[in-house]
């Protein structure tokens, strides 16, 4: 699920699927690119779907996902606040991506003043739940005594 656009487990399909090993299966699911600069997805293309910890790391974006997957936030919002985070773009980068450029030369942005906005929010909200899980493993593994 990292390229392309199929990046990052969002949208959990309303529920979990159990799919068998060399099986295919179809389904819709919201998601949002983890790599900067892929091809746009399209239905006939094949995907492999792998867990996001084989893919990254990074608990901002891990987040971003599950807010994704189970707060049914806005999906444009959430690619910016993935791409700020995956690929370490700037807001005014992001604010500067050209989504549509028009033969008369004029041009349409990849993102809106508001989706941008509700971006920055959701990073934001991202890092504030990160930091939350991190410092609850942390207190766990006290408790535990597993410092």
């Amino acid at each position: 699920m990292g390229g392309g656009g199929m990046g990052g487990g969002g949208g959990m399909m309303g529920g979990f699927q159990n799919i068998d090993p060399g099986k295919v299966n179809r389904f819709k699911c919201t998601t949002v690119c983890l790599e900067h600069g892929k091809k746009e997805p399209h239905a006939r293309a094949k995907y492999d779907i792998v867990p996001l910890n084989q893919f990254t790391n990074d608990k901002n974006v891990a987040e971003i996902c599950y807010m994704l997957g189970f707060s049914g936030i806005n999906q444009n919002a959430a690619q910016a606040a993935a791409w700020h985070f995956t690929d370490e773009m700037s807001w005014e980068e992001l604010a500067n991506k050209i989504g549509a450029e028009h033969l008369n030369g004029t041009v349409d942005p990849y993102f809106q003043p508001q989706q941008l906005r509700w971006g920055f929010a959701i990073a934001s909200e991202a890092q504030r739940r990160a930091h939350l899980r991190a410092e609850a493993r942390t207190k766990s593994l006290i408790d535990q005594g597993k410092e």
